[in-house]
């Protein structure tokens, strides 16, 4: 067992929850002090022992928020994990063999919406760098995403839900530099080996980890990007979730049916993901 990423993950835990449950108890004390102001302006005297029990209340419901918020709003960990399976990761650019593997193993959860080999490859070629993969120790691809910019006017059909994925050809998607220069971009896939099992969650983990770094190191946070994802199933809705993203548009209204689901790339927000799901720095090294 892990016991350094034990350690850390109860640190992150207990910094976010004591953080809201500091500001909870202030809110709940401010309340307080109003509620026996008003009392005191009405004549009403209160017992000293009884403000006493008042406050004493109100610091075990601030510890009890702080329990559940901490328990709650984070990415669940792992508690059993087998560490000799995956000890360490490495983080690369995506082959066209990998891709191909990927792409073809997404097939049964996509169904009627897997786009074909060919068409991912064409988006691999027009820009490389926007397909990374996760790799463990034993030189096994075991996760993998892709994220990159489309076309303004393409993207302005996107996010009003009269096109789908499957519509988008290579010349909708923008090289790196252009990229760089977008307001948005789109995140079209995060997939991983096993992933209802623990080392899967803990390879899903470490894989939205490596996209915030990657976020972070390709693309900065100067400026502010929105970044739009479909989720094809409830565990990639919920880690959206989980990592902040809010709905756009209801399936309903989509050609894809899906709900489309956005996110502010900003330095807060990368924060906060960053604090749910924890520092796998010592565990992953960047290879981009």
């Amino acid at each position: 067992m892990n016991y350094q990423r034990i350690k850390a993950s109860f640190l992150f835990r207990a910094g976010y929850g004591l953080r809201f449950g500091l500001k909870l108890f202030g809110t709940l004390v401010t309340t307080l002090a109003t509620v026996f102001t008003i009392f005191a302006f009405a004549g009403i005297t209160c017992d000293l022992l009884l403000i006493y029990e008042m406050v004493g209340v109100v610091l075990l419901i601030a510890m009890l928020g702080a329990s559940i918020k901490s328990r709650v709003d984070h990415l669940p960990d792992s508690i059993i994990i087998d560490d000799a399976q995956d000890v360490r990761y490495e983080l690369h650019y995506e082959t066209k063999e990998i891709c191909k593997r990927f792409n073809q193993e997404t097939a049964k959860y996509f169904g009627r919406d897997c786009v074909d080999d060919l068409l991912v490859e064409s988006w691999r070629v027009k820009i490389p760098e926007a397909f990374i993969y996760l790799k463990n120790q034993h030189d096994e691809p075991c996760a993998a995403l892709c994220i990159f910019g489309l076309r303004h006017s393409f993207m302005e059909q996107f996010v009003k839900g009269r096109v789908s994925e499957c519509d988008i050809d290579q010349d909708d998607v923008l090289d790196l530099a252009a990229c760089k220069k977008s307001a948005s971009l789109y995140l079209p896939v995060i997939v991983v080996d096993h992933p209802h099992t623990p080392i899967g969650h803990r390879r899903a983990l470490v894989m939205v980890w490596g996209l915030i770094i990657y976020l972070k190191k390709i693309y900065g946070l100067r400026r502010t990007r929105k970044i739009y994802a479909v989720p094809i199933n409830v565990a990639s809705e919920n880690l959206l979730k989980r990592l902040g993203f809010q709905i756009a548009m209801n399936a309903s209204g989509r050609k894809d049916k899906h709900d489309l689901y956005f996110l502010e790339l900003n330095k807060k927000n990368v924060a906060t993901a960053l604090e749910r799901i924890g520092d796998y720095s010592a565990t992953c090294e960047v290879r981009i």
